[in-house]
């Protein structure tokens, strides 16, 4: 899924968790519910996406990830399965129903567009420092919002924090902050270890 146009989904299977998979994430999942388990099974039939809604403290958000099944690790003899999914998109859940005809919640989601919002010059210049110093070639890295997301290893509540965010100049300087961050740690690391190696 790569153009800029909103896509909607109806009655799209949906998979609660405390995870946001941005677009082009790779995550773990092992299922062992037999809603899911059925899930799982009718998504490998029919092929296709199922959404995972942001789930946090007992409240279900609406913004979720759309996400499709990359490959099958394991099917164990309880019929529980480990599996690795892939992010496509960022959803907002419109409605969902978890006592349907099936077993497993379904619903109505429609595709952000998070993806549309450029990084400023600020954002870039701060991000190519930040991959200097982690020692990545910046030729080979696109310059846009989930490369970012991706490099920074955010955990789920500080990327459900970000993407929640609607105004591309409060993005970008969230995005600056996260990079300082983090290149302050690289860099205190560094230290740590020459002191280390010195003594």
């Amino acid at each position: 899924m790569s153009n800029n146009k909103s896509q909607s989904f109806k009655n799209i299977a949906m998979f609660p968790l405390e995870i946001i998979v941005l677009p082009g994430e790779m995550r773990y999942l092992h299922i062992f519910e037999e809603r899911y388990k059925n899930l799982y099974n009718d998504v490998q039939k029919k092929g296709g996406y199922f959404v995972i809604p942001f789930y946090f403290q007992g409240k279900l958000f609406d913004t979720g990830s759309l996400v499709y099944i990359e490959k099958t690790l394991n099917i164990y003899k309880s019929g529980e399965i480990d599996i690795t999914v892939r992010g496509a998109e960022l959803v907002n859940i419109n409605n969902f129903n978890g006592s349907g005809k099936r077993l497993y919640p379904v619903g109505d989601a429609e595709t952000e567009s998070l993806k549309e919002v450029s990084l400023s010059e600020r954002t870039e210049e701060v991000f190519r420092k930040y991959l200097s110093l982690m020692k990545y070639n910046d030729n080979q890295i696109s310059m846009d919002l989930f490369t970012v997301l991706r490099f920074l290893k955010l955990n789920d509540i500080e990327k459900f924090y970000v993407v929640r965010l609607k105004n591309s100049e409060t993005i970008n300087r969230t995005l600056i902050n996260f990079l300082n961050l983090k290149s302050l740690l690289v860099k205190q690391y560094s230290v740590l270890q020459d002191n280390y190696s010195l003594n």
